[in-house]
């Protein structure tokens, strides 16, 4: 992907989704808006990320949103 562009999936009890948004840094936070009809409601929401192996959290400093854990996989595990 292009820098600046975001293409994820989620998942939970309900099912799946997929979307797609745009990043970027900001000193020392990760911030993202993705499609206003997907996650966030197209508010920009910064974070901050610390890695642990393949584990990364995202803990959120500004816009609304809950703080989340990702696993890292190798290659494009997902096909996205």
């Amino acid at each position: 992907m292009e820098g600046g562009q975001a293409r994820g999936r989620a998942w939970w009890s309900g099912g799946q989704q997929e979307g797609t948004g745009r990043w970027r840094i900001d000193g020392n936070l990760w911030c993202e808006r993705w499609n206003p009809d997907k996650w966030g409601g197209g508010r920009e929401i910064c974070q901050k990320v610390y890695k642990d192996g393949n584990q990364v959290s995202f803990i959120v400093v500004s816009g609304s949103g809950d703080n989340d854990t990702v696993t890292l996989k190798k290659g494009n595990a997902y096909d996205l």
